[in-house]
């Protein structure tokens, strides 16, 4: 199913010229059955076989062996339906891009993007207003139940988007299960690793299980088919959010361990150390979730005590914990900013050349994301007021908190959908047109700089000392002005 999604949407940028050479390899026509490409596979293989053509006695030259090798990729990918629904549509370079992830070529597919067809880059563009479309129809839905503009309807009916992602996320985690245990490839039985263990991977399954039933328990709630009290309702949200409170809060308080005092940096002591400092940024990123976490749970109890009408308070004395964790959150990155400016003032005053250097560029990086950082927890400080004021009995609609995000999707979509469109030519094409600005403002390639006849150093003999060549000396403006009075004085 994914894949064929990919082939809808994408087809146009993975898309290769080479979606014929097997078929041409094994003889066949891309109409051919699977048994007859099986042998032709078969009769090909014994034809160019290099234990068949030293039989025969040929000899087997690269050529040979290079058409054998591709002869048993054809009938590899041409025998398998899936592959060769996917070789069929892209070619063989289309078909290990979606295969193979990492493999992706970026100029190959800017070259393919390129040269898209129109009816391809509508369909680009189609997929780009559909992801985000489903991005956003569920808030949609949530907004115009909250503000009366679907009547009667049923909140396990707006539920529905969820469902269908419940759906299929669980489907996929499920199946991650199902695998088992996953052995190492052959060949790399040594040091390998399982990047998603099975424990892990029954976690995940089991944790999205309890999102499941704490989504059912609220849309019974809401639609008022259950009458038990919101600390029974939200009990799997808040176990989740326990349980997260609790994995952060133990992973900070961890130890870290030991090493010598003397860093000689055997393999030992070398193997330590970097054991200490991964043990170090686990426990720094607890830290950080830990106050997240925190306020979560806070905040999640109070919503409860208040539903349940435990207290008495105001909304706005509910959401007491998200002012706490915003403004330490505020403290944090106003401290992290003034200390990355420092330090790019400090960086700059000791390389006054005009090149920055690699530390630097960290620098400027590290700022600017904790710049981000502050603009995201303004938006969700102001959004939270706004979600505060409502559920206080404000008049405006719900919709001015989706206000942010039309404006950005919309912007995507807008820049998106123009370079789609407009953004046609040639590799080649543009980068003559980037020689000609480069030529225009005054730069002059390294290819069109007369080579110098090379210097070739020989290394010196074991008895020898080598000594660089001197280097030519440059004379100060002074000294210049001297040597050119002497010269003209000589001449007179």
């Amino acid at each position: 199913m994914s894949n064929r999604v990919t082939l809808w949407c994408c087809k146009g940028l993975l898309q290769g010229p080479d979606r014929n050479e097997f078929y041409e390899v094994l003889g066949v026509s891309r109409n051919a059955e699977t048994s007859a490409i099986k042998q032709a596979y078969r009769r090909k293989c014994l034809e160019v076989h290099p234990d068949k053509l030293r039989q025969r006695g040929m000899e087997v030259t690269d050529k040979e062996r290079a058409q054998f090798l591709l002869i048993q990729k054809a009938g590899e990918v041409l025998a398998d339906p899936q592959k060769r629904e996917l070789y069929d549509q892209l070619g063989e370079t289309g078909m290990r891009m979606i295969e193979e992830p990492s493999n992706i070529n970026p100029d190959k597919l800017m070259q393919n993007f390129l040269h898209m067809k129109n009816r391809e880059r509508l369909k680009l563009i189609m997929f780009v207003i559909l992801f985000f479309g489903i991005i956003l129809i569920f808030p949609i839905l949530i907004c115009a139940k909250i503000d009366g503009d679907l009547g009667s309807s049923k909140w396990t009916a707006i539920w529905t988007p969820f469902w269908i992602y419940d759906g299929v996320r669980l489907y996929f985690l499920g199946y991650m299960v199902s695998l088992g245990k996953i052995h190492p490839p052959e060949g790399m039985e040594e040091g390998w690793h399982d990047p998603s263990p099975l424990p892990l991977r029954i976690i995940a399954f089991l944790s999205f299980c309890v999102n499941i039933t704490q989504q059912v328990f609220l849309t019974l709630k809401l639609d008022g088919n259950i009458s038990w009290d919101w600390a029974y309702v939200l009990l799997p949200l808040l176990f989740y959010c326990g349980l997260n409170f609790y994995s952060s809060l133990i992973d900070s308080l961890k130890p870290l361990p030991k090493i010598s005092e003397e860093h000689d940096m055997e393999e030992g002591q070398a193997a330590s150390y970097i054991a200490r400092e991964t043990a170090k940024a686990i426990r720094k990123a607890a830290r950080d979730s830990l106050l997240y976490n925190t306020a979560q749970l806070g905040t999640l109890i109070m919503i409860v005590l208040k539903l349940d009408e435990v207290v008495n308070w105001s909304w706005w004395a509910v959401f007491w914990p998200v002012y706490a964790y915003l403004g330490i959150n505020y403290i944090i990155l106003i401290n992290q900013i003034n200390n990355f400016k420092a330090e790019e003032r400090r960086l700059q005053a000791e390389h006054s050349d005009d090149q920055p250097n690699e530390q630097e560029e960290e620098v400027k990086q590290h700022l600017m994301q904790a710049q981000f950082g502050l603009g995201i927890s303004t938006m969700i400080l102001v959004m939270a007021f706004l979600i505060i004021a409502k559920v206080n009995g404000a008049s405006y609609s719900m919709f001015i908190l989706l206000i942010p995000a039309f404006i950005i999707s919309s912007c995507i979509i807008c820049c998106m959908s123009c370079l789609i469109c407009c953004f046609r030519g040639d590799i080649e094409e543009l980068n003559s047109k980037e020689g000609e600005n480069a030529d225009s403002a005054g730069y002059i390639p390294p290819d069109a700089v007369p080579a110098e006849e090379p210097v070739i150093l020989v290394p010196p003999t074991s008895n020898e000392v080598y000594e660089a060549p001197p280097q030519p000396s440059i004379a100060k403006p002074a000294e210049r002005r001297s040597k050119m009075t002497t010269i003209d004085s000589d001449i007179d």
